[in-house]
This record gives structure tokens, sequence and C-alpha cells, in this order.
């Protein structure tokens, strides 16, 4: 379990943004908090291209954000495969070294025209592809975040960053995020602009978002999507367990846990209902 920090940097972007608009938190404040995190547990995590410090530089002073805006002051990381303007866009590969983008993506644009700050770009495998960049887990730094939205997941687990954009071609965001603990969301095909981006397979890739609960998602969402989502859920919670065969490649930990975690929300309060996995996400044997 990792440990929130004392501070600002610890905030969600819902509380972190409430708090801009009634005018008890500045963003410079927000995130210089987020920096010190960096500063001090970066060394060990790796999610970032560029160091503390040196983001900080490329910031420079940070000014009040319009309080009107649904993401006033907001701190966001951006995967290193998504332009933002005056960041560079390397996608962790030496073919791209020395690249800055000019100009922001359109779901970039869409957040800063909505108050949020671009505070760093964050890791990924190269070109959202198989080569693994340095980024560590957080929680046990001998083991993958997860690709490729390697150093989204990490940053926003760790409370480096509240929010960090990400992609997804096959599993890659949803994958970083079960690996980090945190909850990663891919939109459906078509709802997120994907101007500006790197396109690894431009029939599958998708912009999507990090964060460490759904509110906050759903926040982030509905501006990148030009649709407004409801952040608070007032009906009963409700999931559905999709049972794994014995025929399937799931360690009995796993098993173990999921059954565990299938509980916990049953004592809480919600409701869990078990259903067969449909036949077209199961294994099939003995097949070419």
């Amino acid at each position: 379990m990792i440990e929130p920090p004392p501070d600002s940097a610890a905030l969600s972007a819902v509380d972190g943004t409430a708090a801009v608009r009634g005018g008890t938190l500045h963003p410079a404040a927000w995130t210089e908090a987020l920096l010190d995190r960096a500063h001090t547990h970066d060394a060990r995590v790796h999610a970032w291209t560029q160091n503390a410090e040196d983001r900080r530089r490329r910031l420079g002073t940070i000014a009040a954000s319009d309080p009107s805006l649904p993401l006033a002051g907001l701190p966001v990381g951006i995967k290193d495969v998504i332009d933002a303007a005056g960041w560079p866009m390397q996608c962790n590969s030496p073919i791209e070294a020395g690249r800055v983008a000019t100009v922001s993506a359109a779901a970039v644009a869409r957040l800063e025209a909505a108050g949020a700050i671009v505070i760093g770009k964050t890791v990924t495998t190269e070109y959202a592809f198989m080569a693994p960049g340095p980024t560590t887990n957080p929680h046990d730094p001998s083991r993958t975040p997860g690709g490729s939205s390697s150093g989204s997941a990490a940053a926003v687990a760790d409370y480096q960053v509240p929010v960090a954009l990400t992609t997804q071609t096959g599993g890659s965001t949803i994958r970083p995020a079960a690996f980090c603990g945190i909850v990663g969301y891919k939109p459906p095909f078509g709802q997120v602009p994907v101007k500006g981006l790197a396109l690894l397979a431009p029939s599958l890739d998708v912009i999507g978002v990090h964060a460490r609960n759904v509110a906050d998602i759903a926040l982030v969402a509905g501006v990148m999507e030009a649709a407004p989502r409801a952040t608070e859920v007032t009906g009963p919670k409700r999931f559905i367990l999709l049972a794994s065969g014995e025929a399937d490649d799931i360690a009995p930990e796993a098993r173990t846990m999921l059954a565990e975690a299938a509980e916990q929300l049953r004592r809480a309060g919600a409701t869990v209902r078990e259903m067969a996995r449909p036949p077209s996400s199961t294994r099939r044997t003995g097949s070419s």
C-alpha cells in the first residue's frame, strides 16, 4: 500500500479542482507539491521522461486559473506518444530524440482549454509497442508497472500526478492500471480525437485516462469526449464477476484474490452477480 503524501499531492482531480475554484488552493502550490513528490520518488519509479527539476524549469510561473473552468488548475501527465505544446515528444525512441511538439494534440488541447496544466510527459514503451522504458511498479520496484502506458500508471499510483493520459491499442491502458492498483478508462473508439497521437494501429488506437478513482475519470473523460458525465453515483453499486473455468491459465492465488475482492464488495453493500464468460473470451484448445 502506497502511503498518500500529507500535502496537496494527495488530492484527487475532483477535490483539487474544487479547492482551486473555491480559492483555497493555488494551481502553483498543487503543482509544486507534485513536483516535490516526484523529486523524492522518481529515482525509484522513473515515471517521467524528464526529472522534476527540468519540468519545474519548463513550467515556469504558473498563473491562477479561471474558476469557471471545469478542470481549473488540474495538473495532468501526458503519455509520451501524445503531443503537448512545448514539451518533448520522443516516443521513448532514439529516432525522435530532440523533437518538441509545437501544437498540442486535440485531446490535450481540450483539457488545456478546460483549465488543466500539463506538468510533464510520462514514459511509454517505444512507440507504445514492445520495448519497455525504465519505469518500475511503485508498489514494488522489482515488478513491472505494465505497458505501454507504464509511466502514466506509475505516476498516478505514486501520487506524482492525479490524472494522466494514456493510449490503448490492445491493453495498454487497462493492464498498467491493474498492475499499479488504479483506475484505467479506455473510451469507445471514436469518442476522443486522436489527432496529435503517434498512431500504432489507426483502426484500434484510442486515448484514455488513468486516475485513482472513478469520479476523476468521469471528470476528465467528460472534457475529452465533449460529453460531461456525472461524477457521483447515487444508486446501488453493481458488479459482474466473470467466472473462470478450470482450463483458464489463471494462478490459484489470482483466483483466491478475485473471490476475496468480490466478498469485500458484497460486505460493503454492493451487488455482485456471477456469470459465465462469453465463449468469445475463453481460450480455445486444440485449434490453430
